[in-house]
């Protein structure tokens, strides 16, 4: 094989053995009732407030615990790890940012604009924000932490955003015959959720 097509391979693979460690342990958690329930919104919240990309962890919510309670368990798990990740960025950079992106904004109109936005519309600014699919998640959640935005607001948003894609990935999941089968109904957490966001984006640039 080609080195290009040997590494492919390597990670296919690696990916595939990850699939199934991942289903095997929440198969342990299935018998465990509200206990097992419990310790995946912990581990989701830890992967999320990572910044690591969670559509395969919602995937599996509902293949493990079917649409509701995968659905509700993803949401938790995920708004939980966001909030932590908000928390922290604000309370270590905000104070190192805020001052310069004021510079930055009296240098630079689109800066100002960016500023401006959050400021007239910031409920639908922080959700544009979070649904823009060029942006990987470390850099929405670091902007957000520095920036002026209100923590009624980034939560809010956060579960506006969060409950349409835990449900979409906990159904892929639920309806799924394995873990690896419902991840490719989903679109295996790239090209299917950066489609969505790019439709919600664009609803949300339309009601705008």
């Amino acid at each position: 094989l080609p080195p290009a097509g040997a590494a492919m391979g390597g990670l296919e693979g690696a990916w595939l053995r990850l699939v199934v460690r991942v289903q095997e342990v929440g198969e342990g958690l299935q018998g465990e009732g509200l206990r097992g329930l419990a310790l995946f919104t912990l581990a989701f919240t830890a992967w999320r407030l990572c910044c690591l990309p969670t559509t395969t962890v919602e995937v599996a919510a509902g293949f493990l615990f079917g649409l509701a309670r995968g659905a509700a368990v993803a949401v938790a798990g995920k708004t939980l790890g966001s909030v932590v990740a908000f928390a922290l960025g604000r309370s270590c950079c905000r104070g190192w940012v805020e001052p310069r992106a004021r510079r930055w904004a009296e240098a630079h109109p689109g800066v100002a604009a960016l500023l401006a936005a959050f400021e007239r519309r910031p409920l639908r600014t922080v959700a544009a924000l979070r649904l823009f699919p060029g942006l990987p998640l470390w850099a929405k959640e670091a902007l957000l932490a520095v920036l002026p935005v209100r923590f009624a607001v980034y939560f809010w948003s956060g579960l506006a955003v969060n409950v349409p894609f835990a449900l979409l990935w906990a159904h892929a999941g639920s309806a799924a015959d394995s873990l690896a089968a419902g991840l490719r109904a989903g679109g295996g957490g790239g090209g299917g959720k950066a489609q969505a966001s790019g439709l919600l984006s664009l609803g949300a640039s339309v009601a705008a």
